[in-house]
C-alpha cells in the first residue's frame, strides 16, 4: 500500500511535464507538442508490453523500470528547461532571460533578433501583486461566476473522459485473445489518435466540436458495437483462435480507444488554454484529481 502511495506521487511530475511543455512553445505550436506528450505516454504503454513480456518475472519488471525513471530523472535536471512564462509570473525576470537567451543561442538567433529580445525583456514589468501571490484551487473560482462554471464543466468533463479511457485501459486484461497484443494494440491506438488524427483535426475544428462529434460520439459507438459482439458471439465472422473469437471485439476496442484517446490528449490542451499561467499548474493538477475520480469510479460498476 505504501509502494502504490508513492508511485502515485508520480503522476505530480507527469502533470507539471504536461504543463512545462504547453510553456515552453508558443500558441501556435502549444497544441500539437500537448499533444505530442500524450504521443511519448503511448510509446510507453507499448514499451511497457514489451518490457513485461521479455521480463523474466514482475521483481526484475519493476528493476528495469526504476532503472528508466532514474536515467529519467537524470536527464530532466540537466537538460530541461525552467518555464519563462512561470518565471515572469513569479517576478524572477533574470532567471527568466537567462532562459530565453540560452534557448535562443540553442535555435542560431541572429543578432538583431537577440538584442531585440533582450531589450522586450528589459522593459517587461511584472504584476508585483500577482509574482508574490501564493496561488491555491480556490482563486480557481474567485475571478467570476462565469469562469468558475467553465472550470465546473471542465471538472465534469475530465471525469467523463477518463470513466471511459481507463474503463479501456483497465478491462485489457479481460478481453480475448493475447494479453501483450491486446496492451500493445491499446498503446498503438493512442500513438495514431494522437500522432494523426488529433493533430489533423485540432488545427481545423474548435475543441467542442472535437471533444463531442469527433470524439465521445465514435468512441460511444465502437464500443456500443464491442457490447453486442461480446453478447452475441456469431456476430464475429472470423474463425475462433484459442477457443475464442477475438478478433472483431480487438478491432472495435482499438477504434474506441483510438476516439477517446484523442478526447483525452485535447483536453489536456483546452484546459490550458482556458487558466492562465499563473495558475495554470494548480489547475490542471486539480482537473488530474477529477480524472483520477473518474478512474476510481470505474472498478465500481
Amino acid at each position: 500500500t505504501i509502494s502504490r502511495f508513492i508511485l502515485a506521487l508520480e503522476y505530480v511530475p507527469a502533470t507539471s511535464c504536461f504543463v512545462l511543455a504547453s510553456e515552453l512553445f508558443g500558441e501556435n505550436y502549444r497544441n500539437f507538442f500537448g499533444l505530442m506528450i500524450v504521443v511519448a505516454y503511448s510509446l510507453g504503454v507499448i514499451g511497457c508490453s514489451v518490457l513485461a513480456y521479455f521480463a523474466v518475472d514482475y521483481q526484475n519488471y519493476l528493476r528495469i523500470l526504476s532503472v528508466l525513471s532514474i536515467i529519467s530523472y537524470i536527464f530532466t535536471v540537466i537538460y530541461v528547461p525552467e518555464s519563462a512564462r512561470y518565471l515572469f509570473s513569479k517576478g524572477r525576470k533574470e532567471e527568466a532571460k537567462k532562459v530565453l537567451l540560452k534557448i535562443a543561442d540553442g535555435n542560431d538567433v541572429g543578432e538583431e533578433e537577440r538584442e531585440k529580445l533582450v531589450n522586450y525583456i528589459d522593459s517587461y514589468q511584472p504584476d508585483s501583486q500577482k509574482s508574490e501571490k501564493q496561488f491555491f484551487i480556490t482563486d480557481l473560482f474567485s475571478q467570476s461566476t462565469f469562469f468558475s462554471t467553465q472550470i465546473f464543466k471542465t471538472f465534469f468533463i475530465w471525469f467523463c473522459v477518463s470513466l471511459v479511457y481507463f474503463g479501456i485501459c483497465l478491462h485489457i486484461n479481460r478481453m480475448p485473445g493475447d494479453l501483450y497484443l491486446t496492451n500493445t494494440v491499446s498503446g498503438l491506438a493512442e500513438l495514431i489518435a494522437c500522432l494523426f488524427f488529433g493533430p489533423f483535426i485540432v488545427k481545423r475544428l474548435p475543441f467542442r466540436k472535437t471533444l463531442g462529434s469527433l470524439g465521445f460520439l465514435p468512441c460511444t459507438i465502437f464500443l456500443t458495437l464491442v457490447y453486442f459482439v461480446l453478447q452475441f458471439p456469431n456476430l464475429d465472422p472470423f474463425p475462433k483462435n484459442d477457443g475464442q473469437k477475438w478478433v472483431l471485439i480487438t478491432i472495435f476496442c482499438f477504434l474506441g480507444k483510438l476516439f477517446i484517446a484523442c478526447v483525452f490528449a485535447n483536453v489536456y490542451n483546452y484546459m490550458s488554454g482556458l487558466i492562465p499561467t499563473c495558475v495554470r499548474s494548480t489547475a490542471i493538477s486539480a482537473v488530474s484529481a477529477a480524472a483520477r475520480l473518474g478512474a476510481a469510479t470505474y472498478p465500481q460498476l
